[in-house]
């Protein structure tokens, strides 16, 4: 019996390349899977140094706040520890020119 010639028939060559060609597809995949899976892996790494760097910063200004508020707690007190001082200041001048013009007074 002849063999017909037909384009659309799987002769061993064309199953071989079919065969190739599939293998180059998975090879393909996994090459791409794998470029997916690094760049995953680089980012991840990146947004590890993101959230340190943000930790870090909300230390620091955890940190600096604390830092204001004392230094405006200590302004506040050196505020009221001056004004008490003047204010006694201001009577014992008064009660010396009081003392003082009557000492000088006939």
């Amino acid at each position: 019996m002849a063999r017909e010639h037909n384009p659309n028939a799987w002769t061993p060559e064309t199953i071989e390349s079919m065969i190739h060609q599939l293998n180059d597809i998975m090879d393909m995949g996994w090459q791409l899977k794998s470029e997916h899976d690094n760049s995953i892996d680089a980012l991840h790494a990146k947004l590890k140094e993101q959230d340190l760097l943000i930790n870090q910063l909300k230390d620091d200004t955890a940190m600096l706040m604390q830092q204001l508020r004392d230094s405006s707690t200590g302004v506040h007190q050196f505020y009221k520890d001056f004004s008490l001082h003047m204010k006694d200041s201001i009577k014992l001048v008064q009660a010396f020119k009081d003392l003082a013009s009557h000492i000088c007074m006939p």
